[in-house]
């Protein structure tokens, strides 16, 4: 909008337009000056027809599949779990042959299992088996 000899004073400029928030502007003209006014309305929701979709929320964090080992027949009739992969490492526990255990990791011929205590050791992968979910 173009206002030509408009007075030095004190104005007062209401912006309205359908389906927008009312927008009320008071400037200060002077002579002999131009005054470029650039403004931005704020959309009115209650003149829309829309009804505002709520956000939607995570209700279950999806967790992979846990890979489990089974344990087989061994010689001894238990298997011994280590506390690292190697045959030289610690005894930390016995297993029995039938029982399944969490596969963690594995690494060469070995399984890192978690234990019934929450703690993890290590047993040979040629008296256990790798069980799918």
């Amino acid at each position: 909008m173009l206002i030509k000899n408009l007075t030095a004073s004190d104005h007062e400029i209401k912006i309205t337009k359908e389906g927008y928030k009312e927008k009320d502007i008071r400037v200060k003209t002077t002579l002999g000056y131009k005054l470029t006014l650039f403004t931005f309305l704020g959309i009115n929701m209650e003149t829309l027809n829309v009804i505002p979709t709520p956000i939607a929320s995570v209700s279950a964090i999806i967790k992979p599949p846990v890979l489990t080992v089974l344990i087989l027949e061994t010689p001894t009739g238990f298997l011994n779990v280590r506390s690292e992969n190697s045959l030289s490492g610690s005894v930390i526990a016995k297993i029995n042959p039938g029982e399944n255990y969490e596969l963690i990791s594995q690494k060469d011929n070995w399984f890192e299992i978690k234990l019934k205590d929450g703690k993890t050791g290590w047993i040979s992968n040629q008296y256990a088996k790798k069980q799918n979910p």
